[in-house]
């Protein structure tokens, strides 16, 4: 649990270096013992999370959608040992693109509505 923690971690210092927003996907765990914490790019292309369209027309809305492009960004926090205290950190960004935006609203615009 604390290397999980420390990966997310590490994937939210990395967004504030770089503007890139890492999202976690999933860990692995090794034969020799160690935990591998793996993310992708917020904005990469095929990663995107499923449109839920609701059946009644009234009820549906258009949605803001982030720009989406094809640069191979992931990120991989591996911890040996669930040993949270040494990490290696690999980065994989092959192209610039825009940096992440967060579009959902805030609580003032939620409340003001």
């Amino acid at each position: 649990v604390e290397s999980a923690l420390m990966a997310r971690q590490v994937a939210r210092e990395i967004r504030n270096l770089t503007d890139y927003r890492f999202i976690y996907k999933h860990y692995r765990d090794s034969d020799s013992g160690s935990r591998t914490f793996v993310f992708f790019c917020a904005q990469l292309k095929g990663q995107e999370t499923k449109e839920r369209l609701v059946e009644d027309p009234k009820r549906q809305r258009m949605r803001m959608k982030m720009d989406r492009f094809a640069c191979n960004g992931w990120l991989r926090v591996t911890f040996a040992n669930d040993d949270a205290s040494t990490a290696r950190i690999q980065l994989m960004h092959h192209h610039a693109h825009t940096p992440y935006v967060d579009i959902n609203l805030g609580q003032k615009q939620k409340d003001l509505i």
